[in-house]
């Protein structure tokens, strides 16, 4: 490279084509109980889907999507779990 500012300006076109791929995940606050009637609901419209669905969708905690499903699975109120 001829100069720091060439090194910074392809840095920075690098950074910008990486973010272009990226999602941003906007989290909201649930209780366990609105989570899961939540997943259920979401469940009823799509009879396969993976927990990164939900979490995507619901904007929900990975943590609590994965303990509600679980939840769910022991329940029998869902099949299987992805």
């Amino acid at each position: 490279m001829k100069s720091r500012t060439e090194l910074i300006e392809r840095a920075i076109e690098r950074y910008i084509e990486d973010l272009k791929g990226s999602k941003v995940l906007v989290l909201r606050e649930w209780t366990p109980t609105k989570a899961k009637a939540a997943v259920v609901k979401f469940l009823k419209n799509r009879p396969s889907a993976y927990v990164s669905d939900i979490i995507e969708a619901l904007g929900m905690e990975p943590d609590l999507a994965f303990r509600t499903v679980d939840t769910l699975l022991r329940e029998g109120a869902v099949d299987r779990a992805a």
